[in-house]
């Protein structure tokens, strides 16, 4: 399975937030983000990652906010994902 069919098999998109504005799309980025998380990446540059991805997407601002976000309280799923292992 390659990386991609392994993050959106994982992934459910962004979690309590959208997955686009407008013509900006970064669901791509939260199911990278939930893989990660799922294969037990280290959860700082797993976050990080997201951020960037996100803002590669053309949101930059959107990916500080959920940066911000996923590293206050993506704990939570962050022990979740590694539990459904």
């Amino acid at each position: 399975m390659d990386a991609w069919n392994a993050a959106a098999s994982v992934g459910d998109g962004c979690t309590l937030w959208f997955d686009r504005l407008g013509d900006l799309d970064w669901r791509q980025c939260c199911d990278a983000h939930d893989l990660a998380y799922y294969q037990q990446a280290d959860k700082w540059e797993a976050d990080v990652q997201l951020a960037l991805c996100v803002a590669d997407a053309g949101a930059p601002i959107i990916g500080i906010i959920m940066f911000v976000g996923v590293s206050l309280f993506g704990w939570i799923w962050y022990r979740r994902r590694q539990s459904l292992r």
